[in-house]
């Protein structure tokens, strides 16, 4: 029983490691340029090890894909269970997304799109963050941030389909994600501001804009 459970846990373990090591070697050099073998190679495993645990790149990618934006869903979940209010939550939700996709090589992006079940997952999630960001949108209405008599239903639907417009478009080829977050989200945010909320994200904006 010792043996199973020890076997078991060392599975675990190896399985994050190369889940690690692939999405950092996916996003360094791009998808295409890293195959199954340099993963083995970078582990120290072989081969048939490799594949037992993942039977394929796209299986490997999607894993950790999904794995990351789990991750990011909770980490907003317990910022916002803090007791930060909305202006904060938002705010610290585009900083978490602009510092990771900030150290992506763009050719993740491009070759994303050679896997349309990535890209059909990655529909879901937005989908679902859009259902879920509307009542939170409202409660910034409530805490001061934003002005009434604005439909986020629309609002937040607009801010989805610009995203998947600049994905679609590689915009990202051209301009930094910062750059494109800036002028693009940001901006669109500062719209339905009240003059209360502009002077937080104001705030935050001159600071963005300066690096800090």
């Amino acid at each position: 029983m010792d043996r199973i459970v020890g076997t078991t846990i060392y599975r675990q373990g190896l399985r994050t490691k190369i889940l690690d090591a692939a999405m950092f070697e996916f996003r360094k050099i791009g998808i295409k340029g890293v195959k199954m073998d340099d993963i083995a190679g970078k582990l120290s495993i072989s081969k048939r090890t490799l594949y037992e645990i993942y039977s394929n790149k796209e299986e490997l990618l999607y894993e950790g894909i999904r794995h990351r934006e789990e991750e990011a869903d909770r980490y907003i979940d317990e910022f916002q269970q803090a007791g930060h209010t909305v202006m904060e939550v938002i705010i610290e939700y585009f900083r978490m997304q602009v510092e990771y996709y900030s150290k992506i090589n763009p050719l993740f992006f491009s070759e994303l799109h050679k896997y349309p079940k990535l890209i059909e997952y990655l529909h879901e999630v937005h989908e679902k963050r859009h259902e879920e960001s509307i009542a939170f949108l409202y409660q910034g209405v409530e805490e001061g941030f934003f002005l009434s008599g604005i439909n986020f239903s629309i609002t937040s639907r607009l801010t989805l389909a610009g995203t998947r417009f600049i994905m679609s478009s590689y915009m990202y080829r051209e301009f930094s994600i910062k750059e494109i977050f800036y002028n693009s989200v940001f901006l669109f945010i500062r719209g339905y501001c009240t003059p209360k909320g502009l002077e937080v994200l104001d705030r935050f904006l001159t600071d963005y804009r300066n690096g800090d």
